[in-house]
């Protein structure tokens, strides 16, 4: 079973209780993306590229 949505909100909550700063985060999000198998790092994305669409257009 790979990242499903909720999986993916779980993540970037967590992320925010990491510290205040931007860098935090993503200092944060690396070290756990970088634990990954390449399948739910690509779940991730995903679910990070349709998140992100909808405001970029």
């Amino acid at each position: 079973m790979g990242v499903d949505v909720d999986d993916f909100w779980t993540f970037i909550e967590l992320s925010r209780h990491t510290g205040p700063t931007q860098r935090e985060r993503e200092t944060f999000l690396g070290e756990r993306l970088g634990r990954f198998s390449r399948r739910h790092l690509l779940d991730f994305v995903q679910h990070l590229s349709a998140t992100r669409e909808p405001a970029n257009t």
